[in-house]
């Protein structure tokens, strides 16, 4: 989960990014030769976007909750969204999604009138925009080409990104025909920025899935299709049959009972694919401290002031890094967004999404420790509401709770089936979250003062005044 995700979710309850290059404009797929083209849209060079939306076909009609537009005229679709996607805000919410199991007339409260207008996808980034009707058309292509025909029109369930994200995201649940489950999942961004996120998830994906064995490839949704649309860059990849562990979580009266397995299942999948995608063992030498410990302390004395306990946090780590000199670390590759809301279960089967930030090599430590925080931030400590994250991220790091029990024997048990010393936790954590605040700074040093809580150098600040490790006891 980025910094960006995490302070917009906070400051409900409760940017800048630099110009990159444009993704390239040939035409991918996982399978087969490359074939370069755009596809055309249908918006005459004098339409004006009013007009391009009147045009569009009224039989769609979609209802809006929270961030997400749902079809109606797709039962298989609503009822998806209520049992796989739709987070309870409130006790009310809870009760709502609760009766929903048993009752499939019940909607959550406060979905916008029936017939409501999707908006144009990419409409601010490129001019032009996409339509429901339009993106129906395109993806339908997409999957035949991809090998996986249609039985009649796709629908589409679309969940928009967080308001005021630079980042401009969409993702899109593409149903076919009645079907209760989506055939496949697209994400578009524009893609003169966030676009090249999208192409790095596509070649992760790709490329990924050659190094592991049939039973992790099965963990990986597969990329169908990587195109560029009317200034969007628009990935196709299968869809996670399941749900997400954060869905499961939110939408428990009782989540302490799931929490246990929820933490078996990512520690399994976490050592798994680290042991298979571990490319070299290095020793915690000048040269890796410098790189990986030293210059993140240095970077995040100049850009961000620490107070004084956070230099005395600073200074024990560069003391410990000493101390653990010439211990052993392995390289692997990094999946890059490790939280609850990625890692998606049916069953006794896990798969894990999300793959925009994969790095091929990396030092273990950000993917183990990001599924423990981002656990406890999300964690429903009353029902139906959020704690605040310092309390949150307390609760479960650094005081005695039920899930601080879990989060300890998450990460003993990983030190033990990767060989490594629990000390180097000690040593990595406050990295991690200087690493975390760093980007959380990056990403909202455009907006307004207060505009945005910074939650990771909260979180950095709280683990800073209470000191010690959430492994060693």
């Amino acid at each position: 989960m980025s910094a960006r995700a995490f302070t917009h979710k906070h400051k409900r309850r409760g940017a800048g990014h630099s110009r990159t290059q444009r993704p390239p404009m040939t035409h991918h797929r996982s399978e087969g030769p490359t074939h370069e083209r755009e596809h055309q849209g249908t918006m005459l060079a004098g339409d004006t976007l009013e007009e391009h939306r009147q045009q569009a076909d009224t039989t769609s009609q979609y209802s809006r909750h929270d961030r997400y537009w749902i079809p109606l005229n797709h039962p298989g679709a609503e009822r998806f969204y209520m049992e796989h996607l739709f987070v309870p805000h409130s006790r009310r919410e809870l009760a709502r999604k609760s009766l929903s199991r048993v009752l499939p007339w019940i909607r959550p409260a406060a979905m916008h009138p029936a017939g409501a207008a999707p908006p144009l996808f990419g409409a601010e980034a490129a001019g032009a925009g996409i339509t429901f009707d339009d993106l129906s058309r395109l993806l339908e292509t997409e999957l035949r080409q991809a090998g996986l025909a249609t039985t009649g029109p796709v629908a589409l369930l679309a969940l928009e990104d967080y308001p005021g994200s630079s980042r401009r995201q969409t993702v899109v649940f593409v149903f076919d025909g009645q079907s209760a489950t989506p055939r496949a999942v697209a994400k578009l961004a524009p893609w003169m920025g966030e676009g090249t996120r999208l192409a790095a998830e596509f070649k992760a994906l790709a490329g990924t899935g050659e190094h592991l064995d049939q039973a992790l490839r099965q963990t990986v949704p597969k990329p169908l299709a990587l195109t560029h649309h009317k200034g969007m860059a628009v990935l196709l990849e299968t869809h996670a049959a399941g749900r997400s562990l954060y869905v499961a979580m939110r939408g428990s009266w009782f989540p302490r009972l799931r929490a246990g397995a929820h933490f078996r299942a990512a520690r399994g999948w976490l050592v798994s694919f680290q042991r298979a995608t571990t490319s070299a063992s290095v020793t915690l030498n000048d040269e890796i401290a410098a790189r990986h410990v030293l210059a993140p302390l240095a970077r995040f004395r100049r850009d961000c002031e620490p107070s004084a306990v956070e230099q005395r946090m600073l200074e024990h780590t560069l003391s410990l890094a000493r101390e653990l000199r010439d211990q052993s670390l392995p390289l692997v590759a990094r999946q890059g967004d490790f939280w609850p809301r990625n890692l998606v279960v049916d069953g006794e089967r896990i798969c894990v999404v999300d793959w925009e930030r994969f790095e091929p090599r990396s030092l273990p430590f950000s993917d183990l420790f990001m599924f423990p925080i981002a656990y406890g931030l999300s964690y429903p400590w009353k029902p139906g509401r959020w704690a605040r994250p310092a309390d949150a991220f307390h609760a479960t790091c650094i005081g005695r709770s039920s899930l601080s029990g879990l989060v300890r024997a998450y990460l003993r048990e990983y030190c033990a089936e990767m060989g490594l010393s629990p000390r180097l936790l000690e040593l990595f954590l406050p990295v991690f979250l200087v690493e975390k605040a760093l980007e959380e700074r990056a990403s909202t040093q455009n907006d307004a003062p207060g505009q945005a809580p910074r939650i990771w150098r909260e979180l950095l600040r709280t683990y800073a005044e209470h000191g010690g490790s959430f492994c060693v006891e």
